[in-house]
């Protein structure tokens, strides 16, 4: 834990503004729920990528390593992602398109949920590059715990990801 938060150290400046309800928020990430209120987060970490599009995750597969952050899956769509949550640690991070052919991120992250272990613990980062006004609500509800979008830019993604293990730890 202390090595992945000094490697994202190096990649980002924490910046952050709270939204009316309290919350973090940035001009390209929105955390719609705190960390804190979910289960402790315990090591190893695992990320699993959620998207449609080979590209995107392409680079997603070239970034995390660049962040510090070396284990992680990659699935092709949210019924492969389901599968793969199974055979995972107990902290994952989660980061799903949103606009995905036959399960959508919404769906994707419902069924996460649900399959989720008892032990495990999941964080939820959405990303999309069409948000509207209502998406925020649709997220929320749909068990996403942060919306991003696109394009996503490193910084903000590790300054993200920061801020969720940062609330996460322990407060001594």
């Amino acid at each position: 834990y202390l090595l992945m938060l000094l490697s994202l150290q190096n990649v980002l400046m924490i910046v952050s503004g709270t939204t009316a309800n309290g919350l973090s928020a940035s001009k390209n990430v929105m955390l719609l729920s705190k960390p804190s209120s979910h289960k402790s987060l315990q090591l190893p970490l695992m990320f699993l990528v959620v998207d449609d599009c080979p590209i995107m995750r392409t680079m997603m597969a070239r970034t995390l390593p660049s962040m510090g952050i070396e284990s992680s899956a990659i699935a092709p769509n949210g019924s492969t992602a389901i599968r793969l949550l199974k055979d995972m640690p107990s902290t994952v991070f989660v980061l799903t398109d949103l606009n995905m052919p036959t399960m959508d991120g919404f769906h994707t992250a419902k069924a996460l949920r649900a399959q989720a272990l008892p032990n495990q613990w999941l964080f939820i980062i959405a990303i999309s590059g069409s948000i509207d006004s209502g998406t925020p609500q649709e997220c929320k509800e749909a068990g996403i715990d942060a919306l991003m979008s696109k394009p996503l830019k490193l910084e903000v993604l590790a300054r993200a990801i920061f801020r969720v293990l940062e609330f996460a730890s322990p407060q001594e």
